[in-house]
């Protein structure tokens, strides 16, 4: 039966391309992020005392980018080029914050996700790719 259908389908008259109504003369190219990129984007991030999920502050992981910048930007490169985010990346801790009012009441407190300053520095870094793409299409 299968062949039956397949006998009746024309044979195509042009290439794909033909077929295409509006073809795409930009198209976005992640160039790779090298250290000194993820040290620039680290001194930007606001420094608190919160512990992230494996608890580990991230004024600590700030203060030591210098020397986890090469790794980093590996697993960045890796990331941006794959467009896979490593799921160790992906975890938060979500504590809740009081905002007014009764602190017996559910409603009264807002959720925050405290991610790790490495998955600030990728998104910042995304960011701050697409907004120059962007700004140039």
């Amino acid at each position: 039966m299968g062949y039956e259908i397949s006998e009746n389908i024309p044979l195509w008259q042009h290439s794909f391309s033909h077929y295409l109504k509006n073809k795409t003369t930009k198209s976005i190219f992640l160039d790779p992020v090298t250290p000194g990129d993820e040290i620039d984007v680290a001194s930007k991030i606001k420094s608190k005392r919160s512990l992230d999920h494996n608890n580990i502050s991230s004024n600590l992981k700030k203060a030591s980018i210098q020397n986890t910048a090469v790794p980093l930007t590996h697993i960045i490169n890796l990331s941006l080029t794959t467009g896979v985010v490593p799921e160790n990346m992906k975890i938060s801790k979500v504590i809740q914050i009081f905002k007014s009012g009764d602190r017996t009441l559910f409603t009264n407190y807002r959720p925050i996700s405290i991610i790790t300053v490495y998955s600030k520095i990728l998104e910042r870094i995304i960011s701050k790719k697409l907004i120059t793409f962007l700004e140039y299409v």
